[in-house]
């Protein structure tokens, strides 16, 4: 922006600035043209015969104002955006930018504009401080604007992560979708499964029941022979123990299930396990003209330490099994001593036979609850498919394993490995010698007094019968606060309470705490239904000797009676 003239001579020919309107003239107060000595761009504008170029003059103005108009309309934009954002939002970097364009704009344009007509020379000097102060202000951390220049690729590596995450998130609900279909397939398969056994279970206890009632009824009408009552008698007690072994497979998986099933290691004998096993299952075998083969090996010992019960389950399960699904031919038993991979002794039995067979995909399934090969498997030969899942679990309680070979239509090999250490024949023939001991004393225990609670007659009546015939006197009570009143009233003296735990009034467990807080110290025998691990503890806790579960058996009630008296009356002897 050049001066065109500076003297008084120049300055006395401005009529802009040197002019005067009503009597003031901008010399007397326009500090920014420096009083009227510069001239106005128009005066330096002007055509070959001196006059204004006024076409150039108004051109340039034109595209001036548009500018600055364009400018204007971008700030306010800039501004207007700008506090429309919550002021942590605000970025300031981006207005001071903005405020720079407006101060270029100011100082570029509007004054170009202002100086066609008006020197403002010191003005526009004044203008470009404030532009000064706004550019170095921004100049002076670049950083942050950096950003800004990077929001293209941060766009696309944002619409890349973007896309990156919805191919993820569609992979996981994909995932998670596929594993709802199997949880929902399992879920299905598992109401199935529960669904068939239910039905398994209702055949199960329904078939034996119409022998049970039906040989009972006939035996009821009296219309039969001594053999024919002996015959029918003996189809209920064998019906009545096929129910029994169905209850004991859903008891047995139930504490499978809730971790409570236990295993008592002692000497036993693995001959005589296998001579129980064949006595339990040589008629049934028999009965379908199938010949069976129990082969001890050799080098078997005469005891090691095991479970002896849970040994004889498994065994009791295969061999049970083995003749099931065998319609012809025969079935094989061996035990025989192998090594582990540390030396250890290892008892390995397998039970063969020359059945059905199993199919290949079906030879894990059968070993989860509720499952049979297949339902035409459970439609032609029953059971409930519990027996195999109790099996191997057991083995594995027992540090074991059990396994299967077979092939469809030429029978099944059911391994049993399980570990064996030995042990002396003295400790087995000690341990198979107590039930000896307590024969020995019955004869002590003759004329016993037993006290009987129990709140079911046919209960009472069957039991006090089997008590009776051993040579108890019997007396009996309807529920658990006649059992006390009786007791402590002292209508004598008894030598042996048997409580039934589930009794109106006064359950047993009420019971005998109420004895035992009452000072009375003799022995209680416990009788419930309920059989499982945390029922026995709960009858001892409640000040009972020993725990019996229902249905009795007589022999077995008998001895614990005797032993419960027997021992109770030692340590008054030794006194």
């Amino acid at each position: 922006m050049g001066v065109c003239g500076s003297s008084e001579a120049a300055g006395a020919s401005l009529p802009v600035a040197g002019g005067s309107w009503g009597g003031l003239s901008l010399r007397d107060f326009d500090v920014f043209s420096n009083f009227g000595n510069y001239m106005p761009r128009t005066h330096c504008m002007s055509t070959a015969e001196g006059s204004t170029d006024w076409l150039w003059v108004i051109l340039l103005g034109l595209g001036t104002l548009g500018v600055i108009g364009a400018y204007a309309r971008i700030m306010l934009f800039w501004r207007k955006a700008y506090l429309a954002e919550a002021p942590q939002d605000r970025n300031t970097k981006m207005y001071d930018l903005a405020q720079i364009f407006l101060w270029c704009a100011i100082c570029g344009y509007a004054m170009s504009i202002v100086m066609f007509f008006w020197p403002a020379y010191r003005l526009l000097a004044v203008l470009l401080v404030m532009l000064n102060l706004w550019s170095w202000k921004f100049a002076a951390n670049l950083e942050g604007f950096g950003v800004s220049l990077q929001a293209k690729r941060l766009e696309r590596e944002l619409a890349e992560s973007l896309t990156r995450e919805k191919a993820e998130l569609e992979r996981l609900v994909a995932q998670r979708t596929s594993e709802l279909e199997r949880m929902t397939d399992e879920a299905e398969a598992a109401n199935r499964a529960k669904s068939d056994f239910i039905a398994g279970m209702s055949h199960e206890i329904r078939t034996p029941m119409t022998a049970i009632l039906g040989f009972a009824e006939l035996i009821r009408s009296g219309d039969l022979t001594p053999e024919e009552q002996a015959e029918h008698a003996e189809t209920i007690c064998r019906n009545g123990e096929h129910l029994i072994e169905v209850i004991n497979d859903v008891l047995d998986l139930s504490k499978i299930e809730a971790g409570r099933m236990e295993v008592d290691h002692q000497a036993s004998s693995p001959r005589r396990l296998l001579e129980d096993v064949d006595s339990m299952l040589r008629h049934r075998a028999e009965s379908k003209g199938l010949k069976l083969e129990v082969v001890g090996g050799a080098d078997l010992p005469e005891a090691i330490v095991t479970d002896p019960t849970r040994v004889r389950q498994i065994l009791t399960n295969l061999l049970g099994n083995a003749i099931k699904f065998t319609e012809s031919g025969s079935v094989t038993i061996r035990a025989w001593m192998d090594g582990g991979a540390d030396g250890s002794p290892w008892l390995v039995v397998e039970v063969g036979d020359s059945g059905i067979g199993i199919p290949a995909e079906c030879l894990e399934a059968i070993f989860q609850p509720f499952r049979q090969a297949d339902a035409t498997t459970t439609r032609r030969f029953g059971g409930t498919g519990l027996g195999l899942s109790i099996s191997r679990n057991l083995a594995e309680l027992l540090g074991g394993t059990l396994s299967v070979q077979s092939e469809l239509g030429c029978g099944s090999v059911f391994t049993l490995r399980i570990p064996a250490p030995s042990a002396s024949a003295g400790d087995y023939e000690a341990g198979a010698g107590t039930a000896h001991a307590d024969d020995a004393s019955a004869v002590e225990c003759r004329g016993s007094r037993v006290l009987l609670a129990d709140d079911g007659a046919d209960n009472r009546r069957l039991i006090g019968h089997h008590l009776r015939k051993a040579g108890f006197r019997v007396d009996e009570a309807g529920d658990g606060a006649e059992a006390v009143r009786r007791v402590l009233e002292g209508e004598g003296s008894f030598d042996l309470i048997v409580l039934d735990m589930q009794m109106p009034v006064m359950d047993g467990y009420t019971a005998a705490r109420t004895l035992r807080e009452s000072g009375w110290v003799g022995p209680i025998l416990a009788l419930t239904a309920n059989a499982m691990h945390e029922d026995r503890e709960r009858c001892l806790t409640a000040g009972c000797d020993e725990y019996g579960a229902k249905p009795i058996d007589a022999p077995t009630l008998i001895a614990t009676c005797r032993t419960l008296i027997e021992q109770h009356r030692r340590p008054a002897r030794a006194a």
